[in-house]
């Protein structure tokens, strides 16, 4: 649970799988590109120089043979002459050359990000110049605002893949020193906060820590078949599995813009990003949770049942948990499909679950149709089942029942007694289901650490809300 209750981690862990066999590194970029390449990493510069295709879905319909019945015959044979065309016929003619230029490079693959998003820019232009130049042409103008229209969503298509390539780069690269040559011997490259398992389970899609006996498909194939059902990008897979390794520490805090919990995720830890300075830990967490964001928004949401578990104090539970309480989530949070994964955090037996004898009230959260994306073939540990709720959801307490924990989770009682584990004085199930509220509708005045006006922005920390599965703040 998932990945917000886990410790981040510096490096491999105990189970952690690869291949026997490393996989060849891409090929070699020459010449000028090779100190863009050293900082920005081999596949993002591929994408952003074009020494391999891009692979990208053409959001421009319209052909440049389609705006052949707009010209004449007379027309097209005085300009392939050198005759001068005037007024909106020559207007027209650039903009289907310019089209037919850029469609005949980027669907073959000879063009480069970069390249790609100059000839749009000028084919934008030229659509421009025409819509407000030429207005008694209806004939042509019809035709020119559907293409303009076009070009604007591929433009954005195509600067979501070079921020995207400009992401994987600053992964490839974190944290390495300067080489011999470089002006500074002391500047590091890429992400600063960047875990060390994070960028390793990015870089290497075989790596994981697989459930005891598993002989399913391995991570890398389930990430393929991923990539080819969701058309998730390289960036996207990373972003993702950089959440799953340890990074939402800061990720989250920096996602929901709250330095107080920040602050208390720097307390707890011991990891090496705790050492970076806040403007780089906000900066560098937003970022990985919009090319994350990019990817989960393509895939279908979660109609399951999840759980989460956590233990709280009794007045902690008192204003957390109540039937009819609206809770919303100001970021990205981790629910798991396996209710024992859930309960280890229950009885402390989960990495990084509390063990505190004052958090003596277990709450193991039943949520119905969370509306989440399940990235269990993506995420590092294979094993915990994650289901991701994403920032703004938003949830109803509909049930709340107190169980009998010592006969009802016998096994795990058995388990935290062995360890040494402070047991639960009180268990309770939390039933959950999705809200009709919005989150900023979310209010409630019980709450005695609410901050006036901070209910009013939905993506921040609603301190008031009884946030599911976690001690005192949102996951």
């Amino acid at each position: 649970m998932a990945a917000h209750q886990r410790d981040s981690a510096a490096g491999p862990r105990r189970g952690l799988s690869a291949p026997a066999k490393s996989p060849a590194p891409p090929s070699p970029i020459t010449g000028a590109a090779l100190g863009l390449q050293a900082r920005a990493g081999n596949r993002a510069v591929s994408g952003l120089l074009g020494s391999a295709p891009v692979d990208l879905q053409r959001l421009i319909a319209t052909r440049p043979g389609e705006l052949d019945r707009f010209i004449d015959t007379s027309d097209t044979l005085r300009k392939a002459f050198g005759g001068k065309l005037d007024g909106s016929k020559g207007a027209f003619m650039s903009i289907r050359r310019a089209l037919s230029d850029y469609r005949s490079a980027a669907d073959k693959g000879r063009s480069s990000l970069e390249t790609q998003a100059q000839q749009l820019a000028a084919l934008d232009m030229l659509c421009t110049r025409f819509l407000s130049e030429h207005a008694d042409d209806q004939k042509r103008r019809t035709v020119v605002n559907r293409l303009h229209d076009e070009v604007a969503s591929e433009r954005a298509s195509v600067s979501t893949r070079q921020a995207q390539a400009r992401y994987q780069g600053n992964v490839e690269s974190s944290r390495r020193p300067a080489t011999a040559g470089e002006s500074d011997p002391a500047k590091k490259f890429g992400f600063q906060a960047l875990s060390s398992f994070g960028k390793m389970g990015a870089e290497n899609h075989a790596l994981e820590i697989a459930e005891p006996g598993h002989t399913g498909p391995k991570r890398d194939e389930r990430i393929k078949k991923m990539k080819s059902r969701y058309g998730l990008t390289e960036a996207e897979i990373s972003a993702i599995t950089i959440f799953s390794a340890g990074d939402f520490s800061y990720i989250n805090p920096a996602t929901a813009n709250n330095s107080s919990w920040l602050a208390d995720q720097k307390k707890g830890s011991s990891d090496d990003w705790t050492r970076q300075d806040d403007r780089t830990l906000r900066e560098e967490g937003s970022l990985h949770t919009g090319v994350a964001m990019q990817g989960l928004e393509k895939m279908e949401p979660y109609r399951g049942q999840t759980f989460r578990g956590a233990r709280f104090s009794p007045q902690e539970f008192k204003n957390r948990f109540y039937m009819g309480k609206a809770m919303s989530f100001s970021s990205l949070a981790s629910s798991s499909k396996d209710r024992d994964i859930a309960l280890n955090f229950v009885f402390g037996l989960g990495a990084g679950a509390t063990s505190d004898a004052a958090k003596s009230v277990g709450v193991l959260t039943v949520i119905t149709d969370s509306g989440g994306r399940d990235i269990s073939d993506i995420a590092l540990v294979q094993k915990e089942a994650e289901v991701l709720i994403l920032p703004g959801s938003v949830f109803t307490v509909v049930g709340i029942e107190e169980v009998d924990g010592h006969s009802e989770y016998a096994d795990k009682v058995a388990e935290a007694t062995k360890a040494n584990k402070p047991l639960p004085k009180q268990w309770y199930v939390v039933k959950v289901e999705p809200s009709k509220l919005k989150p900023h509708q979310v209010r409630d005045t019980r709450w005695q650490g609410a901050k006036p006006g901070r209910a009013a922005d939905p993506f921040a920390v609603p301190n008031q809300v009884g946030i599911l599965g976690q001690n005192h703040r949102p996951a």
